[in-house]
């Protein structure tokens, strides 16, 4: 039986940043937190947040009451009083920046420069600069857990705008809303496998044999969601889902990378995989590759990516403008890329395909964080495989 106190502690895959100080309990173990005044007396990370909030505050005032189209030329006229380009900070790919920022520029006039890296090191980077006083980046996007953990380190300014009302259920917060849906989905290589379409998580877990059916290595979210799931499907308790999920994994095969997983799926050398990208196995269908992914086995297991002010930018008017853009151009953007959108006025990808989302509840995956980490990675050791890279 797969117990979580048997686990040692993980060196971190994903989304808890070595080196970074990134929970406040070991602020002061690391040095000066981000609430505090360095050596030379500089302004503090406190006083500068303080700062944008008053001026967001103020933002906000004078877009209140404003249509749509009047709202955005607004923002456009106060954002071209500020000095400087917009510095994004993001996660998302280069072949999605460079469109992204062209399109923002032909619709307002202003520019964009974006530092662009894994949401870990973005994450990480952010959290140094708070703690030296001031994030150098006007606007945050992360990936995964990463926003939450960034709301949790009072990374983001509050966001308030009348687009959250047009978001998909469970992607507004207090201070960043999710720009982009990643749902999980289970597929299947069709020359390998011809049987019945897995109806449940179960079926999924239990129908493929040694070396059939693949993982992401580093899904411990999705692990947390299937275990949710299980036992909603099959009236079992936590831990009888947790082992549900070890006695598939140790039949499985870790593999390193979505897109890697995705084509080795596709090649053949799967029968199988739990955790693939919706949009890169839809992506393979229509080219005519042997893979498909309907219908799935239960509600879909969806993580995000989210995007936010930084809390201490000088140029929050800019800052607010670009999110907004998020929410709304960009989405069109990820419609027309066979992406999943969150604005619900936007439909592409698998939104609008009539399946069920099960949108993971991250507050309650941070709370317990490292219990899940550690699970999914002694699951994904305990085959004896080596995990594909």
């Amino acid at each position: 039986m797969f117990t979580t106190s048997r686990f040692s502690r993980r060196l971190k895959v994903s989304s808890v940043i070595a080196g970074a100080c990134l929970l406040s309990l070991v602020a002061s173990a690391c040095g000066a937190g981000p609430n505090s005044t360095d050596a030379s007396g500089s302004t503090s990370f406190e006083e500068a947040a303080t700062k944008t909030s008053d001026q967001l505050a103020d933002i906000y005032d004078q877009l209140d009451g404003l249509g749509e189209s009047e709202r955005k030329a607004e923002l456009i006229e106060l954002a071209k009083e500020e000095d400087g380009p917009i510095v994004w900070y993001t996660a998302a790919a280069d072949d999605d920046t460079a469109p992204l920022i062209k399109k923002f520029k032909e619709e307002t006039g202003i520019d964009v420069q974006v530092y662009r890296a894994s949401s870990a090191t973005v994450l990480a980077k952010t959290m140094e600069e708070a703690k030296a006083g001031r994030i150098r980046g006007d606007v945050l996007n992360f990936s995964g857990l990463d926003p939450t953990i960034a709301s949790n380190e009072s990374l983001y300014a509050d966001l308030e705008t009348p687009l959250a009302d047009q978001m998909v259920e469970g992607t507004v917060h207090d201070d960043w809303i999710a720009d982009q849906l990643y749902p999980f989905i289970v597929a299947w290589n069709t020359e390998r496998y011809q049987g019945k379409s897995p109806e449940t998580f179960k079926d999924v877990l239990t129908a493929f044999g040694d070396g059939e059916l693949a993982f992401e290595a580093t899904d411990s979210n999705w692990l947390f969601g299937v275990v949710q799931l299980l036992q909603e499907q099959e009236g079992v308790s936590e831990q009888e889902a947790i082992d549900m999920v070890a006695d598939a994994a140790r039949r499985g095969v870790p593999v390193v990378g979505h897109t890697l997983l995705s084509e080795l799926l596709a090649s053949g050398q799967y029968v199988a995989a739990a955790t693939t990208y919706h949009y890169r196995s839809a992506r393979q269908v229509e080219d005519g590759a042997p893979v498909a992914w309907e219908p799935q086995p239960g509600p879909v297991i969806t993580t995000v990516s989210g995007t936010g002010i930084a809390a201490t930018t000088s140029r929050p008017a800019s800052a607010l403008l670009f999110v907004e853009f998020q929410l709304t151009g960009e989405q069109e953007y990820w419609v027309e890329a066979g992406r999943t959108p969150t604005n619900e006025n936007y439909q592409g990808g698998i939104l609008g395909q009539g399946f069920d989302l099960y949108i993971l509840d991250d507050d309650a995956l941070y709370a317990e964080l490292q219990k899940w980490d550690d699970l999914y990675a002694e699951m994904m050791q305990s085959s004896g495989r080596p995990v594909r890279e």
